[in-house]
């Protein structure tokens, strides 16, 4: 056997030791996924003081989140794989996994503070955005996609467009922005269903399959409560950047939040209820003569009680 026809020998015959070896410590090895503690984190790391810091470290744009109630699993929106899709996350450790992967896009996820069910906005079958409910068991979602196995959403109810598979009854009105309220027995959300060309908020409720609308004057971004009895949402109604108000439910009474000029927009709620998280827009910081949702934002908490503003970011971010 000449040199050259060796050196093939040996060269051929090491790619396939290192193939078996790769594929002996591929079946044998089990990769354990990072754990993190994020209170003690955020404990050293930032003190007492409020600060926020990243959930996702993964490529894109990655926003519109929701947790379980006990705080183990978020859910949230990302393009990271150049379609806006829902994935999730098991905070407790470094695990993130898709739960939408269609070519259409899906986008608002909201858990039940059980964590038994999602639901979210899909585009699959109006460009408009549809609501819809799935139950999910993220523990058992996240473990079957580290196995390997083919995870699937199972018997998806489009809420807004029961007919969606039938071209002459399809919905076809804008739905967005679905949120559950704290017994998980309701969802709130954004529609112009009742009012043609208008936002505003509609429950449905789970059980009865009712559906009804609870403002008339222009509504987005709503948040219930802790209690379920009212509801926080954003309207333009006073002033076209939008304030935040808040309505009761039972006495159908309305009370205005914020008075300014800001544009305040995705109002959410302290788990004591004496305070409220939002983000406002007060720079025109592209420099195109309006406040918009391309300009630099804050995050602020404001107690209710004391009307005290209390900035939690620089200002330096932007919500797009």
């Amino acid at each position: 056997m000449g040199l050259l026809s060796k050196l093939h020998f040996l060269q051929n015959a090491f790619l396939v030791i290192l193939f078996w070896n790769c594929a002996f410590l591929q079946k044998s090895t089990k990769i354990k996924p990072l754990e993190f503690d994020y209170k003690t984190i955020a404990e050293n790391y930032f003190g007492k003081n409020e600060k926020p810091f990243p959930l996702t470290v993964q490529s894109g744009i990655n926003f519109q989140g929701s947790t379980t109630q006990d705080g183990q699993f978020l859910v949230y929106t990302t393009d990271k794989e150049s379609n806006f899709d829902i994935h999730i996350r098991d905070l407790k450790t470094s695990v993130s996994v898709p739960i939408t992967t269609h070519p259409a896009a899906e986008y608002k996820p909201s858990f039940s503070p059980d964590g038994k069910y999602l639901t979210f906005v899909s585009e699959e079958f109006d460009s408009a955005g549809d609501i819809v409910l799935v139950e999910l068991n993220p523990q058992e979602w996240i473990q079957r996609h580290l196995q390997g196995q083919m995870n699937e959403l199972k018997n998806p109810i489009f809420i807004t467009n029961p007919n969606y598979k039938n071209l002459n009854k399809k919905d076809r009105w804008i739905d967005q922005e679905p949120k559950f309220s704290p017994d998980g027995k309701k969802i709130v959300f954004v529609s112009e269903r009742f009012t043609p060309g208008k936002l505003n908020l509609v429950i449905y409720e789970i059980t009865t399959k009712k559906m009804y609308p609870i403002t008339l004057n222009g509504g987005i971004s709503p948040c219930f409560s802790k209690t379920g009895d009212e509801v926080f949402y954003i309207s333009n109604k006073d002033h076209l950047n939008g304030e935040i108000y808040l309505l009761n439910l039972k006495t159908n009474l309305e009370t205005r939040i914020t008075n300014d000029e800001y544009l305040d927009l995705s109002v959410s709620t302290s788990f004591n209820e004496k305070e409220i998280y939002y983000i406002s827009i007060r720079k025109d910081t592209n420099a195109n003569n309006r406040l918009d949702v391309h300009d630099n934002s804050f995050i602020l908490k404001l107690n209710l009680e004391t009307k005290q503003e209390y900035f939690l970011s620089s200002g330096n971010e932007s919500i797009i």
